[in-house]
């Protein structure tokens, strides 16, 4: 379902036009691993509720979606 979301970054731009929009993490990521900077951080109780929230993130603000390998994912946005 998510990766259907993620586009190529042609279509952005070059990659210094998108920046982190929010980082959508479950509960087994502990406060030492996350530490968001300016970015929204939005906590799930499981990867479920995870993938649903980074899909309505992605569409609300035209996003990509990046999903890395620890389990945490990326919404990114082209700067406007």
């Amino acid at each position: 379902m998510i990766d259907r979301l993620v586009r190529s970054n042609e279509r952005v731009g070059n990659v210094s036009d998108l920046r982190i929009y929010a980082i959508v993490v479950t509960e087994e990521h502990d406060n030492q691993s996350v530490i968001p900077g300016n970015q929204l951080l939005i906590r799930t109780k499981d990867k479920t509720e995870q993938d649903v929230i980074v899909r309505e993130i992605a569409l609300a603000v035209t996003g990509d979606v990046i999903r890395l390998s620890n389990g945490m994912i990326l919404n990114m946005t082209g700067i406007r």
